[in-house]
Order: C-alpha cells, then structure tokens, then sequence
C-alpha cells in the first residue's frame, strides 16, 4: 500500500467501526475514541534517509516525498508528521532534518520531533541541540523530551544561581505552549531512566527541579500538567514485558509523582485531564 492509500483506508474503517471510534465529525456518545493519523519518519531507516538535508535538496526524492506530506494534509488524509526513530546519532540529529521540518512549518503542517531520549550525558549535547533545533523549528509536540527536565544549573563565584541552558530551554518550551508526550515506561525499557519514580519528569513534578521549587514552582507545575500527554509506545509491548495493563502503568505514575501533587481528587478525574490535553495535542 502507498501512504495515501492507507490513510484512506484507515479512515474509511474508523466510519465503519464509529460505534468505536469517531475521527473530526462531533461525536455521537462519550463512549467514542477519538482518533487521527500521523505519518512517522523514523529517520534512520530507509525510505526516511532521504529527508536528510543535501545539496540540491529541493530536486532530490526528499523533496518529493515532502510534497506528498503536505498533499496528504491538506487532503485531511493526515493531521501531521512524527519525527522518529535513532537519535542517538550525529547524523540524524534534528538539525538534519531542519529543510524538511522549516517546509512543513511554512505551510502549516504541524509536526512532533522525538528529541532528548538519551540517557544523561550520551552523545554529549546532542540532546540539547535536538530539543532545541526542534522547538526552534515550531515543534507543536516533543516526543519523550527526557533530558529536557534535567537541572543544569550552576553557582557562580558569588554564589548566585545561574541557569543552565536545558532550564533556559524548558522555561521557552513551556512559554511557547509547546506539549510533552511522556512515554516513561518506554524510557525504562530502553534504558534511558533507571526506574520510574527517577524519570527527570515525574522529579521535576514533584517539585525537584529548579523551576518547579516553592510557590512559584507551583504554578509552572500546573503549566506542565496542563501540556504533557501520558503516551505509551506500545500497550501491547508494555503488558507482554512487564506483565501490567495501561491501568497498572498509570497506577505506577501516579505514585512515582504522588499523585501529581494531589491536583486530582481520583483516578477519573486524573484520565479526564490527559484525555483533554491529548486532545488539545492533537495535530490539526
């Protein structure tokens, strides 16, 4: 199948199966999913290579495959594009792909970058420079965005606090509306945290990060509830390696950040609040 043939094969079954499932029409109950489609580009595979920015990039097979994304959006078969895939690698760092994701912001394809999921230190600033190329760029989503919670900051011979750089750069993100997709259970599978309750994210809402700390910590922490998107990979993947539901994973999550906070008076009003960012998320 072509991409435009199964985008339009994934929406002549959502019509289907709207009992289930309900794509940009009003929904008829709330019992509907609501769903869209993304094309990801998982950079370090082929066909996906030849995004890459080269020379003469505006004639190459790149180009080409751009000009189809943004038909496919402007056709509503898409609502957007994912960058995915290896990050961990010089080659496909964000800027790389910066001719192809300035074309989609200059005609209004919103896009998601998968950017800072590296363990602490790897690829030296690699991390930062993808979130940072990303965000610049008009990124609407950082996906995983890990290192993008990690406190950087320093003391200088007055003693006075002076913010590191990934500070600086979440406060922009945060500023600029920019929404996390949290996949934590998906960063312990691979490696980049060690365990849940230390993921970088759940530490800062909890109050452990620069910017989160006291009472004005508290409102940036409302700011952040307001933009993560709880995202799981793979559901499937989850259950069959660590033996729990999606249930189970939120349970975990909301002990890792007790409770975030205690905004929540219970679990439903919890699954409400990120159902409704995971709306406002969404890629128009």
């Amino acid at each position: 199948l072509t991409m435009e043939s199964y985008a339009q094969l994934f929406r002549e079954r959502v019509k289907v199966n709207s009992n289930y499932f309900w794509e940009g029409e009003p929904r008829t109950h709330e019992k509907q999913m609501a769903v869209s489609l993304r094309v990801c580009l998982r950079r370090n595979e082929i066909p996906e290579r030849i995004l890459l920015n080269q020379p003469a990039w505006d004639s190459s097979e790149g180009k080409k495959m751009v000009d189809r994304l943004i038909k496919m959006k402007k056709d509503g078969l898409i609502v957007g594009v994912d960058l995915a895939g290896i990050e961990g690698l010089e080659r496909y760092a964000v800027e790389n792909f910066s001719m192809m994701l300035s074309q989609f912001a200059k005609v209004g394809v919103e896009f998601t970058a998968h950017a800072g999921e590296l363990k602490l230190g790897e690829g030296g600033d690699l991390a930062y420079r993808n979130l940072k190329t990303a965000i610049g760029l008009g990124a609407k989503r950082l996906g995983h965005a890990v290192r993008l919670y990690d406190n950087d900051n320093s003391t200088n011979e007055d003693g006075r606090i002076v913010e590191g750089k990934m500070v600086l750069l979440l406060r922009e993100a945060i500023n600029k509306g920019v929404f996390f997709e949290v996949n934590a259970v998906s960063n312990l599978w691979t490696g980049v945290v060690g365990d849940l309750e230390s993921h970088p994210i759940y530490a800062a809402l909890r109050g452990e990060h620069p910017l989160t700390m006291g009472e004005e910590g508290r409102g940036v922490i409302d700011k952040l509830l307001d933009l993560i998107c709880i995202n799981d990979d793979d559901p499937v993947v989850t259950e069959q390696k660590g033996g729990h539901s999606m249930a189970e994973e939120f349970a975990a999550i909301c002990k890792a950040t007790n409770n975030f906070g205690g905004r929540f008076i219970d679990v439903k009003e919890m699954l409400i609040h990120f159902r409704d960012n995971m709306r406002r998320a969404k890629l128009k």
